[in-house]
């Protein structure tokens, strides 16, 4: 496994185990808007600790996020969800981290 590869299981196993799947499916859990949206900054924060810890520039930390994508989609989570996601997670680690 590439090193790509390796930092989209990782935001993957990650993102599965703090935020279960919101599809209302097999394994769905429900949340709070609040508790989602706080879990979210969370993730979105792990986020631009990898792409900054990892120096990716954008064509490289973009190909994490569509590995990201395919494993999300994958565990049952609804389409339209990690869409919105994926690209809140590429424009949140464009910003600097607090």
């Amino acid at each position: 496994m590439g090193k790509l590869d390796e930092l989209a299981q990782s935001l993957s196993v990650r993102f599965q185990r703090d935020i279960p799947n919101v599809g209302g499916g097999k394994g769905a859990k429900k949340l709070s808007t609040q508790e989602l949206d706080k879990r979210l900054e969370r993730f979105y924060k792990a986020a631009r600790e990898t792409r900054t810890a990892n120096r990716l520039w954008l064509i490289s930390w973009a190909r994490v996020v569509l590995k990201l994508k395919q494993k999300l989609l994958s565990a049952g989570y609804p389409a339209d969800f990690v869409s919105k996601l994926i690209m809140s997670t590429l424009l949140q680690a464009q910003k600097k981290a607090d």
